[in-house]
């Protein structure tokens, strides 16, 4: 059976202009509850008196700067609803501006875009209605005021893996809900959103354990948690079979008071059918809306009938997607359905309520008053959350314990038992017992960042954490382990090469290595927010360590390396690291009863200044140095990860 009928085959088969185009060819149906221009005043009449949530968007458009600085469209004065209660999908071909048009609702910008329009939201808390910067372009919108009223799903499922579904509900009901004081009602709202979502037998189960429909409800129910008049959801049903998709749908259409936007991608038949209303996008531009069963009758009116086994949903695109594999230029296509759709009632009636609701919003109380938590108090819920992960990974805590004992001790034998006066090998040990624990800690940060940005983005974008809390929370966690790793591996080390053997010593060599170690976290905290993936932070962090691990003053002395380049070993906080715990070993050390080994020096100030380090140093300016390191990467590591998240 052919896509398009015979008749109307000049108008999408040719490039010559057809005769005459029947105007009802592509109008949308006027069937749906909206058609009657008297239904429609009586409801917005009823509207007023008994508000309801309504999103409304007009003639938003959106552009991108390329590189060659032209510009492209992406959404030509696109303008629609939704009120409280409707699911609405919004399906089109690949490129249809679907995506756009979420991000658009939802404020987010890029600076190769230019927003012009739009977007007004009313929600109803009680009898209070609320409204979010009336008459106001995109690229001035706050943000911050729509988060709280629209909720966004992404279509990938993004959570913390080791947590199970009630603790994180539970993590997310204290970040996002300050206003609910009450133990009891937080509760009662999460075991509601459970029961709503199907979700309560999964409760206990950890979300990494969850199938792809399970995963994407609890991105749902996260959502909920907030109380949002509007979802945002992309892609909805993707990587879902059509039983999942369609329990999926059918919890959404529960939810009775949250107005629900969903991007679709190939809906099944049962699926689309369960839609309030569908909205097609090509180019760009709506090209037609209605109820989803109502257009279907429509293209059968006008020749273009659906067959039994066909999905809807791919036929309607398979039409609205002729005009670019026919004859036809595609641009003059899609202007000429848009142009259709725009004569519509469908479009009027859109009209009329966005223009209704632009008279009445000014006459609104405009309230954006909203509780946050405390700096402290959302650090102390990130801590929490994060060590509860951190325990939940105990196979990489073993693994490292082992690790750390492991190298600790092969090193140690190495240089068993050495003579103090086998200097060669004594500074041998005391270089790669530093290198070793300086590397295991930068590559242990080095990831942080990059393995939850895109948890973290989407918190942050949603206003449920902050930059500060977070960063903190990230780099203090792990502090116990961090702790605990290095002494490990200090006191194997120390007590087998058989270091000089005095509390003293081996406490001031125990902080230096600590030092050292702690700056190295912080070089890979602050290597890992430069870059947004793992990869990109492994192909940075090892040539900077290799740098730093070259000018340490082993390899080659400070004096005889080219004058040039000698201002890169100030630079590596290695350099006093290793002058520290030389010192700490050789200090006042005078050698006696020397043997071949030791021909060339008969006392450790020769040795520190054989290897470039200054004989009338003292510890304390290492000590200063290291730490100074340590901060100072610390707080560039928040500035990046700050600037990162506000571009």
């Amino acid at each position: 059976m052919a896509l398009l009928p015979a008749k109307h085959g000049a108008f999408y088969g040719s490039t010559a202009e057809p005769a005459s185009i029947p105007p009802q060819i592509m109008e949308p149906p006027t069937s749906d509850k909206w058609s009657d221009l008297g239904k429609r005043k009586s409801f917005i009449t009823t509207y007023i008196t008994n508000p309801t949530p309504l999103l409304s968007w007009e003639k938003l458009t959106v552009k991108i700067v390329e590189e060659s600085k032209k510009l492209n469209t992406l959404l030509h004065e696109v303008s629609g609803y939704v009120i409280g209660g409707e699911v609405v999908a919004v399906l089109g071909p690949s490129g249809a501006g679907k995506t756009t048009l979420l991000d658009a609702l939802q404020g987010i910008t890029s600076k190769q875009a230019i927003f012009t329009g739009t977007i007004r939201c009313w929600t109803v808390d009680g009898e209070l209605l609320r409204s979010i910067k009336p008459e106001a372009e995109i690229a001035k919108r706050d943000i911050s005021m729509s988060t709280r009223n629209i909720g966004f799903i992404s279509q990938t499922d993004i959570f913390y893996e080791t947590l199970t579904v009630g603790e994180h509900l539970d993590f997310q009901m204290h970040l996002r809900r300050p206003d609910l004081t009450e133990a009891a009602a937080k509760s009662n709202l999460i075991d509601t959103i459970l029961e709503d979502l199907d979700l309560v037998n999964m409760s206990s189960n950890l979300i990494g354990n969850l199938s792809g429909g399970e995963r994407r409800r609890v991105s749902v129910a996260t959502e909920l948690i907030s109380d949002p008049a509007f979802l945002l959801c992309d892609e909805i049903t993707t990587g879902l079979d059509m039983y999942q998709a369609l329990k999926l749908i059918r919890c959404l259409k529960s939810l009775k008071q949250t107005g629900i936007l969903c991007t679709i991608h190939q809906p099944p038949t049962q699926v689309y059918s369960l839609f309030s209303r569908s909205m097609y996008l090509v180019g760009g531009r709506v090209v037609s809306e209605g109820a989803p069963l109502a257009i279907l009758e429509h293209f059968k009116s006008v020749g273009y009938e659906c067959p039994a086994s066909s999905n809807p949903a791919d036929f309607v695109i398979r039409i609205l997607s002729a005009g670019c594999i026919r004859e036809m230029p595609y641009q003059r296509f899609i202007q000429h359905v848009q142009g259709i759709y725009d004569k519509s009632t469908a479009k009027r009636n859109t009209n009329l309520l966005i223009e209704i609701q632009a008279k009445t919003i000014s006459k609104v109380i405009i309230d954006h008053k909203s509780r946050s938590l405390s700096f402290w108090t959302e650090w102390l819920l990130l801590t929490k959350r994060s060590l509860r992960c951190i325990s939940r990974d105990k196979v990489y805590r073993r693994v490292r314990l082992v690790q750390v004992i492991f190298i600790a001790t092969v090193l140690g034998l190495l240089y068993l038992k050495t003579e103090q006066t086998n200097v060669q090998n004594i500074m041998g040990s005391l270089f790669f017992l530093l290198i070793n624990v300086s590397f295991s800690g930068l590559f242990a940060t080095l990831q942080t960042f990059p393995a939850e940005l895109a948890i973290f983005r989407r918190e942050y974008r949603g206003k449920v954490v902050r930059v500060g809390p977070y960063y903190l929370a990230k780099t203090l966690s792990e502090l116990p382990f961090y702790l605990i790793y290095p002494t490990i591996y200090v006191i194997i080390a120390f007590f087998l090469v058989g270091y000089t053997i005095s509390a003293e010593k081996f406490f001031t060599y125990w902080f230096l290595m600590l030092l050292s170690y702690h700056t190295s976290l912080s070089l890979g905290y602050f290597l890992s927010t430069l870059t947004s993936t793992p990869e990109a932070a492994n192909a940075i962090g090892l040539p900077v360590g290799v740098i730093i691990f070259l000018f340490a003053g082993y390899f080659i002395t400070v004096p005889t390396i080219p004058v040039w380049l000698r201002w890169l070993v100030y630079l590596s906080y290695m350099f006093y690291g290793y002058q520290g715990v030389t010192y700490n070993e050789f200090n006042n050390v005078i050698f006696s009863n020397c043997t071949a080994n030791c021909s060339k020096w008969t006392s450790g100030k020769q040795v520190l200044e054989n290897y470039g380090f200054d004989e009338h140093a003292v510890l304390l300016i290492d000590v200063l140095m290291l730490l100074t390191f340590l901060i100072l990467l610390r707080l560039l590591g928040y500035v990046v990860l700050k600037r990162a998240m506000r571009k």
